[in-house]
C-alpha cells in the first residue's frame, strides 16, 4: 500500500489501532497532513492513532569526554541532514507540530509526548542512525557513481562512533482518538 494513495475501500474504517513512526524521511515540504488524512481514513469511529517519529530538526551530535573525536560524525550528520532537507524540501519541524495537526484534523490528543534518547540507550541509537546512513550512501553510489567520498567520510564517522560519539535526537509520539 502506497501511504500517499487514496485508501482503498476495503479497509476503510476497518481499525481499532493505527501505529505508524519514523516517516520523518518520506514527508515532503514539511506536510504531513495527506498522510495523517489516509491513517485517519483507515480507523473506525472511537479508533486511536499513535505516531511515534524521530526529531530530526533537533538531531545533534555528543561525545562522553572531550577527548573523543566528532568531526567527521558531525560532517556526516551535517551532509546527510543538508542533503535530505534539500531533497523533501522540508526542515522536519513538523515533527514537533503532530499534536496540533491531529487536533486540526478532528482527534481528541490523549498524549503528545517528546522524550529525550537515555544514555544508555544511546549507543545502540546511533548504530540504528549509522545503518540507515548506510543505506543513503548506497543510495547515492548507485544513482551518481559518487560514493568513494561518502564511505571514506562513514568509516571516519564509524570509527569515532566507535569511540563513545554518537547521534542524539529525541522522538515524538502523539496518540489520538478519532470521534466516535
Amino acid at each position: 500500500m502506497d501511504i500517499f494513495k487514496p485508501i482503498p475501500d476495503e479497509l476503510r474504517g476497518k481499525y481499532d489501532v493505527v501505529h505508524v513512526g519514523l516517516l520523518v524521511f518520506v514527508v515532503d515540504k514539511d506536510d504531513p497532513v495527506p498522510i495523517l488524512d489516509n491513517l485517519l481514513a483507515l480507523l473506525k469511529p472511537g479508533g486511536y492513532l499513535q505516531w511515534d517519529e524521530a526529531d530530526y530538526a533537533g538531531s545533534h551530535v555528543k561525545i562522553p569526554e572531550s577527548s573523543v573525536p566528532y568531526a567527521a560524525l558531525q560532517e556526516l550528520k551535517d551532509t546527510l541532514q543538508n542533503l535530505l532537507k534539500a531533497t523533501k524540501e522540508s526542515n522536519f519541524e513538523w515533527v514537533r507540530k503532530l499534536g496540533p495537526m491531529f487536533q486540526q484534523r478532528g482527534l481528541d490528543v490523549l498524549d503528545d509526548t517528546f522524550r529525550s534518547i537515555p544514555d544508555d540507550i544511546a549507543q545502540p541509537w546511533t548504530l540504528q542512525h549509522m545503518l540507515a546512513a548506510a543505506e543513503v550512501i548506497n543510495v547515492i553510489h548507485q544513482k551518481t557513481g559518487k560514493g568513494t567520498e561518502w564511505w571514506e567520510l562513514y568509516d571516519k564517522a564509524v570509527a569515532e562512533v566507535e569511540q563513545g560519539a554518537g547521534v542524539r535526537m529525541g522522538m515524538v509520539s502523539v496518540v489520538g482518538q478519532k470521534p466516535r
